[in-house]
Parts: C-alpha cells; sequence; structure tokens
C-alpha cells in the first residue's frame, strides 16, 4: 500500500465529548463525527472533510478544527488548514465556517471560537474562501473583524448557469458553439449515464488522462471512494458519464451546495475519434438537467476556460477572501 493509501485509508479516533459542551481543540473533534455533520448540513462542501484536510498534510499543512455542539451534536465549525511560512502560520479556511441552517447566532459563535483557536495557536493571519451564497458566513466574519482582500487572488470570475426552466431554455443560454457540439454528440450516439459506485473507477481513468494530459495531481482514486461513501448517500456529490459504443469516453464529477451544483472534477479520453465526439458538451447539459431536477436553481462551472464560455454565458465574480 502506497504512503498515500495508508494515509487515507487510516482512521483517528477520539474520546468522545460531554454533551452540550463546546469544543476548539481540534485532536477531540473526530473524523467521524466531523464529516457526519459535513453529511447532514446542505451548505458543506468536500474541502472541508477530514480526508482533503489529510490530503493537504501530504503539502506541508497542518488540519485544525472548531466546533459547537447541541445535545452531543455539532451545530457549527469549520476545518482550518494551517502552513508555517517566514513571515508566520498562515490559516485558510475553505468553504466555512459553516452552521446549521445558515443560524447567525451560532455562525458568530463558530466565527468566535476560530478566533480563540487562532490565538491560542499564534496564527499570523487567517484567509476564509467562501461560496458565493455563504453571506451568513461572510456577514459573522466582517462583525468579528475579517475584512475582505482581492491581494490573495485578485477578481475571482465564475460562470454560471441558470437552471430555471426547459431543456430548451438551458440550450437558449449557450453560445450556438455549444448548442452546436450538445447536437452533435446526440447525434454520434453518445449516451449519458448517472454515475454509482461501481462506475466510480470508470470515472477515475478517465479523470487520470486528464491529469497526465494537463500535469496536475488530481487526488488519489481513494479520496473519491470517500466523497461517495461520506456524501453519496445523502445526494450532495454525483458524477456522471459519457459513453460511446458501450465505451466510457468522458466523466465528471460534481457536487450540490444549498441549491446550487459545481463542477469538481472531470476526465476525457483524447484519442482522435474520441475527441471528435464532444461528448463533454452533452455531459454537462444533462448534469445540468439532472440537477435542476433535484431541486438546484444553478449549475456553477467553477473558473472561465474556452469550453466553458461556450455552455455559459453569465459571468459571477466569487466573493473575494
Amino acid at each position: 500500500m502506497s504512503f498515500m493509501n495508508a494515509l487515507l485509508s487510516s482512521t483517528l479516533r477520539f474520546p468522545r465529548r460531554p454533551e452540550g459542551e463546546d469544543c476548539i481543540d481540534d485532536a477531540r473533534i473526530g473524523d467521524d463525527e466531523w464529516d457526519e455533520f459535513l453529511a447532514r448540513h446542505p451548505g458543506s462542501h468536500h474541502e472541508q472533510c477530514s480526508q482533503y484536510g489529510r490530503i493537504r498534510e501530504l503539502y506541508g499543512y497542518e488540519c485544525h478544527r472548531v466546533a459547537l455542539r447541541k445535545g452531543g451534536r455539532i451545530i457549527g465549525g469549520a476545518q482550518i488548514l494551517v502552513q508555517s511560512t517566514p513571515i508566520g502560520r498562515l490559516a485558510v479556511v475553505l468553504r466555512g465556517p459553516l452552521a446549521v441552517d445558515d443560524d447567525p447566532a451560532t455562525m458568530e459563535q463558530t466565527v468566535n471560537k476560530i478566533d480563540e483557536l487562532a490565538r491560542s495557536r499564534g496564527y499570523a493571519s487567517i484567509r476564509a474562501e467562501t461560496f458565493p451564497t455563504q453571506a451568513v458566513a461572510r456577514q459573522a466574519l466582517e462583525k468579528a473583524g475579517f475584512e475582505t482582500s482581492r491581494a490573495w487572488f485578485g477578481q475571482r470570475p465564475s460562470l454560471l448557469v441558470s437552471l430555471d426552466g426547459s431543456a430548451q431554455r438551458l440550450l437558449e443560454q449557450m453560445k450556438p458553439k455549444g448548442r452546436y457540439n450538445i447536437r452533435l454528440a446526440a447525434r454520434k450516439g453518445v449516451m449519458i449515464q448517472l454515475g454509482d459506485e461501481a462506475s466510480l473507477a470508470d470515472f477515475y481513468r478517465l479523470h487520470r488522462l486528464t491529469a497526465e494530459h494537463k500535469e496536475f495531481p488530481g487526488f488519489p482514486f481513494e479520496y473519491f471512494q470517500y466523497l461517495w461513501k461520506v456524501f453519496g448517500a445523502r445526494g450532495r456529490v454525483q458524477h456522471f458519464l459519457a459513453c460511446h459504443g458501450g465505451k466510457p469516453v468522458a466523466a465528471i464529477f460534481n457536487a450540490l451546495v444549498d441549491d446550487r451544483m459545481y463542477y469538481c472534477a472531470g476526465g476525457l479520453h483524447r484519442g482522435p475519434a474520441e475527441s471528435r465526439l464532444m461528448a463533454n458538451y452533452l455531459l454537462h447539459f444533462h448534469a445540468m438537467e439532472w440537477a435542476g431536477q433535484q431541486g438546484c436553481t444553478h449549475y456553477d462551472l467553477i473558473g472561465v476556460t474556452r469550453f466553458k464560455e461556450r455552455i455559459a454565458h453569465r459571468t459571477i465574480y466569487w466573493p473575494p477572501p
């Protein structure tokens, strides 16, 4: 077993906390308990899960947590990644903090716990990166003294598709080239399948092809298996396969957060024949349709590329950290 696989397969066990007791000590917030909180929170994202923290630890980060409990269950919290640098310990909260039902009082208490942890562990700074929809979290952060800063990333554009309407309405939001390629893929016989646990391996094979082609490390297969285990049963993640002649030729893995579906990871067979199928266009189109059927109002492609611009025309800007 590789070091990465061994790390992902290990599970730390922590003593249970007394009911109703707040906690800012990450060593006493167990992985299973934390991920169970995320799984039942509709606004959570996989970048807050325990296994994401473990992967970042391989790149020199420490993973800390804060949590608030009521009746023994976590009702608010955040996972914090910390990196030691020559100018001090820099911390980041990705897609958080979180509070059950976005309750403002719980959110404010959670932010205060983050501040307590920062002081006790000597953080030089904390950066919080939120989704565009996490208004309550941002209000609580600002109330506690956090300030927005474009210095980290500048503007963060993304492309957004409204899912309010029919399939024809979806097509009307796209550029002519996008509509043409969707219909071309359908004419060529590309079929879209809703993924399940058994087809994760097919998704991952295509994902690795893309990672190797674009020269980025990607996540290990065990990570996607873990996400399916934690979030899949609750309909919070979903992958889709584009098949031609019974063979998977493209795939995407997406997350559902509140009322939006976010594109997370993809893969594409880059052979000459497969590339001409335009399967990626039909793949995202069906993912949009499916997301709308699940009650999502928008589909966020996360970022801007030439391909994405052909299937979405509305540019939004994620809030700065």
